[in-house]
């Protein structure tokens, strides 16, 4: 429009035109560019409007940051915070003498008091087979329930025991354990699970029971029978009535608890979720309620009252684990946020978790348990203390961050590294997975492999577990497996066995409402969009002091070769921040880089064929680092993509995408001089940087993935998120998305194509952090999983990134970096493998558990831990934020 309106001018301007025709020609382009500035959109601004923009469209997951999560992110969320943990001093430890599952923390008189499963036995958990009277079958088998007192509460004195097993015969005779306390009436009652039987041998079988004291020191006198019973045989909770923790809400005791009904998944059913049962009276009855479950994940119980409802923290298990859950009316809940390395089976002091006066204050510390290999069922446990910021009481600024990164410890830890018999499975596959790198627009499509079902998987078929559902579609679910249908409906209790479909009655709760709308149910076991991730050290990269390699590409194959890029950095010094920074010692890990290469035969052992790309001669942009490359295939050429840094790095640092093109992996590189894609204007989110750029093909387009950030910092600014640009050329134009932001979060960008969108893997920051998203137009992502130990910068092998046929397999492996010492911008960075299941080619369900649990190392790292300067702020704070607890109020009611 804007040409041929230009063509009009020139003639209409001409000497033979009049004057009046002249100005005529000349207004009529005026009001063309002015509509046509008026129509360009706006760059999302770095200032976060406080209110949802109505001036602009978002995209989806931008509309998120404002309808689900906070502008700023989780700067700005009540309720997420960082765990940091200590261990307690004065329990001493030894290899049989186990402690766990702690309940609420309570103050009386100034004492705090916590009450636990205690096991104390000759012989190690041996599992239920050989479990007999001395020996236990889990770690909470042959346990009582003891107690520790406090006046700090990181120095505490064991007491003793409080509940000790009953006779044979008598209710909980084999094992009490997993306590929790309430105080009510001027008494202090515990609830336990009870079991009658070896745990193990017929599932983990064990309904509620209570004691009951006048003094939280006892006597403490056993019920004797079930408060809180299994539910009928084809329940959800058949099987276990696990984790009982009271709070007073509503005038009313809610019981919650852990159900199960027994069969971990076989046959179509659920393996875990949470309910409620509710009483006016500690002995109740208990009624549970109609909308039960009410939680659809987690391991353990843990809530306390927030504002006017109830917050739950939900760990390990399910497909919303690790998150912060609120309901207005303790039954109804909504995530609000998710964590990292939230504590296990943790059991807060809350002071007013018994109070009921629609003023619930939150938590700021409290007791969990740790395994300290690892294990869970067969190893022993420690206690340990954990503090967080989830208080309306206190700011504690630090608990707020995000981008937490793990020593190399975490991921080469035996829960976490890639264990034997997968490696030699996924060896055995990778002639048949692994396929050459497509180039866009050069020679025919390479056939896809079919599915590979191996042998586990194939039993597990034939035992009864439902198919693999999709991520992606929300209507399409197999019919293979139980609906809700007769007796079970009537009763209006859930069954064991999951529906295929959202049923229509019972009525359901928001959280189990949205197994369907949101997951699916089967959770994570049936979500072709989640995997655990499995790492392994690289063979043949040595590791030397000052010579730093992260940031790899993806992994691509040229005639059976893989190839790598990534960052490398080979220095006389050790990063030394900004302010120290010189010609020749870097501020930063990225600083005084260049791009390298390594390839390898098999994925595993790497071999390093030295600079791919050398920063440039000054003044030519880059001459101070480039770093953070990525790889695109295109009509038979090479183009690796970097940030460019000059004069120097950091925060405030102009950062442009360079780019360099060869006709073959090996090289030689060419660079070209002049960046592929700039920062934005002033005033937007990406005014100063662009880094991070991943290239995909879709559609027959060049989509460039990037994460953008603004030269403002504050909370009032946007922190880091990630945008999109397309372009019909490698060297572009590049022309943003009109959506941009089209991701909320994230510290690296990772995508790769799926089925007929884009799928993105996002990690370290911001409210989504650590999710797998999806995309059908590649720029509206959805949540699809929440993910543990995510790998960082991930670069993985993506054989079909540039084929763009609309068929996206997924992602077998790639690479990633470590920090040793779980340092970041100071640290020396390593490559590693990952593995995982977020493939349609594979069937790997080792990839698809949850429950993951660390070593105590993870937990007492230096970035983990509770550093010495926020111990000493918390116990200055004590005595003013450390409040007694409040008794639960008596209401006309006796027993």
């Amino acid at each position: 429009m804007e040409q041929n309106l230009q063509a009009i001018v020139l003639r209409l301007t001409a000497s033979s035109a009049s004057r009046y025709t002249r100005l005529f020609a000349i207004t009529l382009v005026l009001a063309s560019v002015a509509q046509t500035i008026a129509e360009k959109p706006k760059p999302f601004p770095a200032l976060i409007p406080e209110a949802k923009p109505a001036d602009r469209k978002l995209s989806i997951a931008m509309q998120r940051l404002y309808d689900v999560w906070n502008p700023h992110e989780d700067r700005g969320n009540e309720l997420y915070s960082n765990f940091k943990y200590t261990p307690l001093e004065g329990l001493s430890y030894d290899r049989y003498v186990s402690r766990r599952d702690p309940s609420k923390v309570l103050r009386i008189s100034d004492t705090y008091y916590v009450w636990y499963t205690h096991r104390d036995t000759e012989h190690p958990p041996s599992g239920p087979k050989r479990a007999n009277e001395t020996t236990p079958s889990f770690d909470w088998d042959l346990c009582e329930i003891w107690y520790a007192t406090s006046k700090d509460g990181f120095t505490w004195e064991e007491q003793g025991p409080a509940v000790k097993r009953p006779p044979i015969g008598e209710y909980g005779w084999r094992s009490a354990s997993t306590p929790d306390i309430l105080a009510w009436g001027g008494k202090y009652y515990l609830y336990y699970q009870g079991f009658n039987e070896i745990p193990g041998l017929k599932g983990d079988r064990a309904a509620a029971t209570v004691a009951q004291a006048d003094s939280p020191d006892g006597p403490w006198r056993a019920l004797g029978r079930v408060v809180l019973d299994f539910g009928a045989e084809d329940e959800w909770d058949a099987n276990a009535i696990h984790d009982p923790y009271p709070i007073v809400f509503g005038g009313k005791i809610h019981l919650y608890y852990k159900g199960s009904p027994g069969k971990q998944g076989k046959g179509g059913t659920l393996v875990r979720a949470q309910g409620v049962a509710i009483a006016e009276h500690p002995l109740g009855p208990f009624t549970k309620s109609p909308l039960n479950p009410v939680i659809n994940s987690g391991h353990e119980t843990c809530f306390f009252p927030w504002k006017k409802g109830v917050v739950g923290i939900v760990s390990l298990d399910g497909p919303e684990k690790n998150t912060v859950q609120f309901s207005l009316d303790g039954i109804n809940f909504e995530v609000k946020s998710l964590l990292q390395v939230p504590p296990i089976a943790p059991g807060p002091f809350a002071p007013d978790a018994f109070a009921d006066n629609g003023d619930g204050r939150g938590i700021t510390w409290g007791l969990c348990h740790i395994n300290p290999d690892g294990g869970s069922s067969h190893a022993y446990s420690i206690l340990a203390r954990f503090d967080c910021d989830l208080s309306l009481d206190v700011d504690r600024r630090a608990l707020k961050n995000n981008n937490l990164r793990f020593d190399e410890r975490t991921y080469l830890q035996e829960r976490v590294k890639l264990p034997k018999y997968l490696d030699n499975q996924i060896r055995r596959e990778r002639a048949v997975v692994d396929m050459d790198t497509v180039s866009f627009g050069k020679g025919p499509v390479a056939a896809k492999p079919s599915v590979i079902l191996h042998a586990g998987a194939a039993k597990e078929r034939r035992s009864g577990t439902p198919p693999r559902l999709r991520a992606t579609s929300r209507s399409a679910r197999p019919t293979n497996v139980g609906s809700v249908k007769g007796d079970n409906e009537k009763a209006g209790a859930f069954p064991a066995i999951m529906p295929q479909e959202k049923p229509a009655a019972p009525k359901l709760s928001a959280a189990w409402a949205r197994m369907w709308d949101r997951w699916n149910p089967h959770e994570d076991r049936g979500n072709e969009l989640y995997s655990n991730f499995k790492y392994s050290p690289l063979e043949g990269l040595s590791d030397k002091a000052n010579v730093s390699r992260r940031d790899p590409t993806k992994v691509i194959r040229v005639g059976g070769k893989y190839y790598v890029w990534y960052t490398c950095r080979r220095t006389d010094a050790a990063p030394a921040g900004l302010k120290e920074a010189t010609a020749t010692i870097p501020a930063t890990d990225w600083d005084l880089a260049d791009i390298w290469c390594a390839t390898s035969n098999d994925g595993y052992k790497w071999t390093e064929q030295g600079v791919a790309v050398k920063r440039p001669e000054k003044p030519i942009q880059g001459y101070r680092s480039i770093c953070t490359p990525d790889i695109l295939m295109w009509k038979g050429k090479y183009f690796l993509y970097f940030q460019a840094y000059s004069p120097m790095v950091g925060g405030s640092a102009y950062c442009p995408v360079m780019a360099a093109v060869a006709d073959s992996p090996d090289g030689p590189w060419t660079l070209h001089e002049k960046p592929v894609i700039e920062p934005g204007p002033k005033g937007s989110w990406n005014n100063i940087k662009i880094n991070d750029p991943y290239l995909l093909v879709v559609n027959d387009r060049i989509l460039m993935y990037y994460k953008g950030a603004p030269k403002e910092k504050g909370d009032q600014y946007v922190l880091r998120v990630q945008g999109v640009s397309f372009a019909d050329d490698p060297l572009g134009p590049f022309v943003p998305s009109k959506l941009n932001p089209v991701i909320n979060s994230g510290h690296e960008t990772c995508m790769w194509p799926w089925k007929g969108g884009v799928a993105a893997l996002v990690a370290l920051d911001g409210p989504e952090k650590n999710t797998i998203q999806f995309a059908p137009d590649g720029e509206n992502f959805s949540v699809m999983s929440m993910l543990q130990v995510p790998p960082i910068a991930p670069g993985p092998f993506i054989p079909d990134a540039f084929v763009s046929d609309g068929d996206g397999r997924g992602i077998t492996w790639g690479l990633a970096h470590i920090n040793p010492d779980g340092g970041g911008a100071t640290s020396e960075s390593k490559l590693v493998r990952f593995d995982c299941d977020l493939s349609l080619n594979v069937d790997r369900p080792a990839f698809k558990r949850n429950n993951l649990r660390f070593e105590q190392s993870t937990y007492f790292q230096y970035r983990v831990r509770l550093s010495d300067s926020l111990r000493s702020q918390i116990e200055r704070q004590r005595k003013r934020v450390d409040r007694e607890t409040i008794m639960g109020r008596q209401r006309n009611t006796t027993k």
